[in-house]
C-alpha cells in the first residue's frame, strides 16, 4: 500500500471510528484507531481517540496509558498532557494531575480548560487560595464562563468570604440566571451573613425552578427552614423541613432541625422523636444526638441527656458547647465534681477565664 493509499485509509478508519464513538459502539471504535495505528505506529491522532474512547468507558488507566505514547513521541501535545491530567483527577489523583496540568499551561497559558481543571484539582485538595488564583486566570481569559465564576464563587464561600462569594453568584446569574447551586450558595452567604430575610428569597427562587434536583430542591427547603428558625419563625421553618422529608424521608438533617425548632415552641416529646429519627437514619449524626440530649434536659431528664451529649463527644470530642451541657446536665444530678470538669474543658476549648457553673449565668446553649 502506497503513502497516497495509507493515508486514505487512516482518514477512513478515523471517520468510522468517531462515528462508532458517538454512537456509543466503543469496541468498534477502538478497533478502527488501532488498526490506524498498525498502518502508522506513529500517528498521534489515533493515540489521542483511543484515550477518548477509553476515558468513556472509565478504563483511566488504559487511557492514559495511550497519553503517555503521545508524550513519549510528542512532549508538546498540550492535549495529552490536559486529559491525562483531567484522567489523575477522575482516579483522585490530584498532585499528579496538578502537574500534568502544569505542563499542559507552560505550552499554551492560554487554556482556560486547563486552568480550571487544575483549579479543581487544587481545590479538592483544600488548596483554596491557589485555586482561586487559577480561575482568575482562567476568568481573565473568559469572563462570560458562568462555570468558572460559579467555581471562584464556591471557594469564596469555603474560605468564607461571603460578600465577594455573593458578588460572584450575582456574576452567574447575570449569564445563567436558573442555576440552582448559584442561588444556593448566594442564599447560604446571605445566611452566614445573618440576612436571613435575603437568604429566604434566593431559597425561594431554587424552589421556584421546574425540574430541579433532588439534592437542591432538598437543600433549599432545608435551608429555608433554618433562616426561618434564626428569625424565630419556627412554625415556618417546621413546615419547610417537612417539604424535605416528604420529598426525602432519609434527609437526616431536616429531622434534627426540625427537632431543635419543635424544642423552641416547647413540643419536646415532639422533638425527641423528630431527633431520633435523625439517629435512626445516621447513628453518628452528633448534632441530633445534642438536640435530643437539650430536649431532655428540657424535661428535666438530665440522666438521659448526660447520655446525649456523651454520643455527641465520642462522635466528636472537640464540640465545646456539648461539655457545657453537659457540665449544667450533672449540676443539676448533684455531680459537682464532674460538672466542674466538664466546664475545665470548655475553658481548655476556648482558651477564655475559668468557668465556673457557681458564677456563670445559668442556662444552655443550643446547638448552633
Amino acid at each position: 500500500m502506497d503513502k497516497f493509499d495509507t493515508q486514505e485509509k487512516i482518514m477512513d478508519l478515523t471517520q468510522q471510528g468517531l462515528e462508532f464513538r458517538q454512537q456509543g459502539a466503543y469496541d468498534e471504535a477502538i478497533l478502527c484507531f488501532e488498526d490506524i495505528i498498525k498502518l502508522d505506529p506513529t500517528y498521534v491522532d489515533a493515540y489521542h481517540n483511543k484515550a477518548l474512547v477509553l476515558s468513556d468507558q472509565d478504563l483511566i488507566e488504559e487511557s492514559n496509558y495511550c497519553y503517555d505514547q503521545i508524550i513519549q513521541m510528542d512532549p508538546k501535545h498540550q492535549k495529552a498532557w490536559s486529559n491525562k491530567g483531567a484522567n489523575l483527577c477522575m482516579l483522585e489523583k490530584f498532585e499528579e494531575a496538578i502537574q500534568c496540568y502544569d505542563e499542559a499551561i507552560e505550552i499554551d497559558s492560554k487554556d482556560d480548560i486547563a486552568l480550571s481543571n487544575k483549579g479543581e484539582s487544587l481545590a479538592y485538595l483544600d488548596r483554596y487560595e491557589e485555586a482561586i488564583a487559577c480561575y482568575d486566570e482562567a476568568i481573565k481569559i473568559n469572563d462570560k464562563s458562568a462555570y468558572f465564576l460559579f467555581m471562584k464563587s464556591k471557594l469564596l464561600f469555603a474560605l468564607e468570604r461571603f460578600e465577594e462569594a455573593i458578588q460572584f453568584c450575582d456574576k452567574v446569574i447575570c449569564i445563567e440566571s436558573k442555576d440552582a447551586n448559584t442561588w444556593l450558595i448566594k442564599g447560604t452567604s446571605l445566611f452566614h451573613l445573618e440576612k436571613y430575610e435575603e437568604s429566604i428569597k434566593c431559597f425561594d427562587e431554587v424552589i421556584g425552578f421546574e425540574d430541579i434536583d433532588h439534592y437542591s430542591i432538598c437543600g433549599a427547603w432545608n435551608e429555608k427552614g433554618l433562616a426561618h428558625s434564626n428569625l424565630g419563625n419556627y412554625e415556618e421553618s417546621i413546615v419547610c423541613y417537612d417539604k424535605v422529608i416528604e420529598i426525602d424521608p432519609n434527609y437526616e438533617n431536616a429531622w434534627s432541625n426540625k427537632g431543635d425548632s419543635l424544642r423552641e415552641i416547647e413540643k419536646f416529646e415532639e422533638s425527641i422523636l423528630s431527633c431520633d429519627k435523625a439517629i435512626k437514619i445516621n447513628p453518628e449524626f452528633a448534632g441530633a444526638w445534642s438536640n435530643k440530649g437539650l430536649s431532655l434536659y428540657s424535661l428535666k431528664k438530665y440522666k438521659e441527656s448526660v447520655s446525649c451529649y456523651d454520643e455527641v463527644i465520642r462522635i466528636d470530642p472537640n464540640f465545646e458547647n456539648i461539655w457545657y451541657n453537659k457540665g449544667w446536665a450533672l449540676h443539676f444530678l448533684n455531680k459537682e465534681e464532674e460538672s466542674q470538669l466538664c466546664f475545665d474543658k470548655v475553658n481548655q476549648l476556648n482558651n477564655k477565664k475559668t468557668v465556673n457553673f457557681v458564677d456563670s449565668i445559668t442556662g444552655i446553649n443550643s446547638n448552633d
